[in-house]
């Protein structure tokens, strides 16, 4: 089933730059996140179409070992589009052309009752091996800092951030999980899956 891409706030990369630093909120919430792009290249009416994205709300779930049919996301996402409009995103049969040094995508999002994971592939529909994400938690805010970077990744088809809402799935029933969820957070306050060499702060 392909991701419903109306759910999602899009926006174009820019043309015939180097660098670009931009924030991205979903729609109607208070959900966004931040993204720092640099190009080997810059982008120009040819290049191959990205879009960045982000979106927190529910989406339909499909799946047999679950009785869940709604689930509650928060996504920042860098996805590959086969033309300008925002549906054709995510859809395989992908090539690229777009040269990029880095890319970097950081958010400050609430952790209790939720999870991250890092949600990478390429055009070969194989994940990223080379990234680095990190989860900082602030236990006073009960907030989690997030922190996705990679460089020079070939042949980029989608790197973001996918989030899980627990407690907002329906129909309702997680929050055992959530509360497992929670308690790893306050004992780990830290946890990298570093796979190169981490940006200087």
């Amino acid at each position: 089933m392909h991701e419903n891409m109306k759910l999602y706030t899009f926006r174009d990369l820019p043309l015939n730059v180097k660098a670009i630093s931009d924030q991205i909120c979903s729609q109607g919430t208070d959900f966004c996140c931040d993204y720092d792009i640099e190009f080997i290249t810059s982008l120009t009416a040819k290049s191959t179409i990205y879009k960045m994205a982000a979106f927190f709300g529910r989406r339909g779930f499909q799946g047999a070992v679950t009785s869940i049919n709604t689930i509650a996301v928060r996504t920042c996402a860098l996805l590959h589009c086969s033309s300008a409009d925002n549906m054709s995103c995510g859809l395989f049969n992908a090539t690229s052309n777009v040269n990029f040094r880095s890319i970097r995508i950081r958010a400050r999002l609430p952790s209790t009752n939720s999870s991250y994971q890092p949600a990478t592939l390429d055009t070969d529909h194989a994940p990223l091996t080379s990234f680095n994400f990190c989860t900082i938690l602030d236990e006073v805010s009960e907030e989690v800092r997030l922190d996705m970077y990679v460089n020079n990744p070939e042949k980029l088809f989608s790197f973001g951030i996918f989030g899980r809402v627990h407690t907002l799935d329906l129909p309702k029933g997680r929050g055992a999980a959530s509360s497992v969820h929670v308690t790893l957070f306050a004992i780990i306050t830290c946890i990298c899956l570093v796979l190169q060499e981490p940006p200087i702060i």
